[in-house]
């Protein structure tokens, strides 16, 4: 996932860079550090510095900005596209909502009512001016990988998809644009390409636990449930705690009557999520 600097985010977020540094020792915003010390802001950090910037311009409390932001950060998923969820601020209430549940505020005063891929829009276009400028000088797999998480973030799907076939066109090796590419076919239900980038990411690291996993989901979603249950008890030998594993495995051999391992592998499912 590509990274913005300091100036980066404040210009991209029109405000000064002792504006972002403020709102990161506030504590709204956590971004990474490098080896220097500098800050290293995400997609999602953005999004939330964006949010920072629109609260405190209605000049509501430090008090209520910090609530709303660490609502907001609890829903943001990362390494992945921005999920539809609702943020309101009414008083000192913060509520999170998902999409289609209604709300109806309790008090008059004024709410702040917003969704969390209105605001992944409002910025989308500022990074992907960044991620253009960026797409000219790529010169490696990693960064056209990087090209293709933000494309990914935005909503660019087709943009994405060629970021990510070009990292492997320059490191054929490179497991990670296997896995992001195939779930992006997966999505779009061409199961025999993903299970092909699957099978590939597992070929250049047979150790990948998220492959096996995924190479799980699209064996069942072929109705292919032994090899599928194959598949899930590799990701989880690799690595117990993949917790969608042990779920998706405990639905498999409860349907077919291995209760006493279902119970087991649901058990484990419910102590890593708790």
């Amino acid at each position: 996932m590509r990274e913005y600097t300091t100036r980066e985010a404040a210009e991209l977020l029109q405000v000064s860079a002792d504006a972002v540094r403020a709102y990161v020792r506030r504590g709204w915003v956590q971004p990474k550090r490098n080896r220097r010390r500098h800050y290293r802001f995400s997609f999602q950090d953005l999004v939330l510095l964006k949010t920072a910037r629109d609260l405190t311009e209605g000049a509501r409390s430090k008090r209520r900005v910090g609530k709303a932001l660490k609502a907001l950060r609890e829903r943001l998923p990362a390494g992945q596209a921005l999920s539809t969820v609702r943020i309101i601020v009414d008083g000192d209430r913060v509520v999170v909502r998902d999409r289609g549940a209604p709300y109806e505020p309790e008090s008059g005063q004024s709410v702040l009512d917003f969704t969390v891929n209105e605001l992944a829009n409002r910025v989308a276009p500022l990074i992907k001016d960044s991620a253009e400028r960026a797409a000219v000088t790529a010169d490696s797999a990693q960064s056209w990988y990087e090209l293709g998480v933000d494309y990914e973030l935005m909503g660019s799907t087709e943009e994405a998809e060629r970021a990510y076939r070009r990292a492997l066109q320059l490191d054929p090796n490179f497991v990670s644009p296997y896995v992001n590419l195939g779930r992006l076919l997966h999505r779009q239900l061409n199961l025999a390409d993903a299970e092909a980038l699957y099978r590939k990411a597992m070929q250049a690291e047979p150790a990948n636990a998220v492959a096996h996993f995924n190479l799980g989901v699209v064996l069942e979603d072929r109705d292919e449930k032994d090899a599928a249950m194959q598949a899930y008890r590799d990701s989880l030998r690799l690595d117990p705690t993949v917790a969608d594993a042990h779920y998706n495995l405990a639905r498999l051999l409860e349907q077919t009557g291995d209760l006493k391992s279902a119970l087991r592998h649901l058990n484990a499912f419910r102590r890593l999520t708790r």
